[in-house]
């Protein structure tokens, strides 16, 4: 088939994907004006051209169109009493289809869970069948999977464990630093592998740390930042938690992407 036809199929895609921000981001900040801006950040932000352009990143847009879907029905189920079960069915398939597509929508069983916990307080109390559920589905998926899981973290893992945690770490920041200043994109980035807390390595985990206290820090009066650092950091545990063979890819930062607009967007709604 023709490429336009594939380019054209990325970003209706990447379309979808935008329009799923905008209802998500209404839904939990409540603020059409500030939705609409992290949907525009989001959907034009240069970061995200890898997951448009290059063809065979497709999942990638794919799996974050499911995991965005499952937790807009999520929340609209819990808002619909007398449409609760087939809103959660309709979850529980957006999830399923989101796993098939790739595995990084396994996210969507945490991130559930702290929108009810974080966005909804005492939500996840009086939901924790529905969470279950999708507990159950995600095991199902590591079960089938697990040969393969096996293979590429325990049996033959590229790198080791200690090269990948610490280079990882570096990752997340250069990771901030692409969605902050959207400078230097190639699909093949110079990123040099951390055997230990080297000075670069050191730093990361420092200025992580730092952040994550702060966000322990901020649990009770800013419960949204919290939300949305952990979904950046959730979003990218996948593919740091096992070993690939390309350290560093932008097209994985695109669902972290949604929670660095939403941080814009929030920001503007909450000075």
């Amino acid at each position: 088939s023709s490429p336009w036809s594939h380019h054209l199929g990325n970003v209706a895609i990447h379309g979808a994907v935008v329009i799923a921000v905008l209802e998500l981001l209404l839904l939990l900040l409540g603020h059409s004006g500030a939705a609409l801006l992290g949907a525009l950040l989001f959907g034009l932000h240069p970061a995200h051209s890898e997951t448009v352009y290059y063809v065979s990143s497709r999942s990638e847009s794919l799996a974050a169109l499911f995991v965005l879907l499952a937790l807009i029905l999520h929340i609209r189920s819990a808002c619909d009493g007398r449409g609760r079960t087939a809103g959660h069915l309709a979850t529980v398939g957006a999830f399923v289809a989101g796993l098939l597509t790739k595995s990084t929508a396994i996210v969507f069983l945490p991130l559930a869970l702290l929108v009810d916990i974080l966005a909804r307080p005492g939500m996840w109390r009086r939901r924790w069948q529905a969470h279950v559920s999708h507990a159950v589905v995600a095991a199902a998926y590591l079960i089938y999977t697990r040969d393969l899981l096996a293979k590429a973290t325990l049996s033959a893992p590229v790198r080791s464990f200690t090269e990948q945690f610490w280079s990882q770490l570096k990752g997340v920041v250069y990771y901030l630093q692409l969605l902050a200043l959207p400078r230097d994109l190639t699909v093949d980035h110079q990123f040099q592998l951390s055997s230990g807390p080297d000075t670069y390595a050191a730093s990361a985990l420092l200025f992580l740390g730092s952040a994550l206290f702060m966000c322990f820090m901020w649990r009770s009066s800013r419960p949204m930042v919290v939300l949305l650092a952990a979904w950046f950091l959730l979003a990218l545990a996948p593919a740091s938690m096992v070993p690939l063979n390309v350290i560093i890819n932008e097209h994985r930062i695109y669902l972290s992407g949604v929670a660095f607009a939403a941080g814009g967007a929030w920001l503007t709604a909450h000075p």
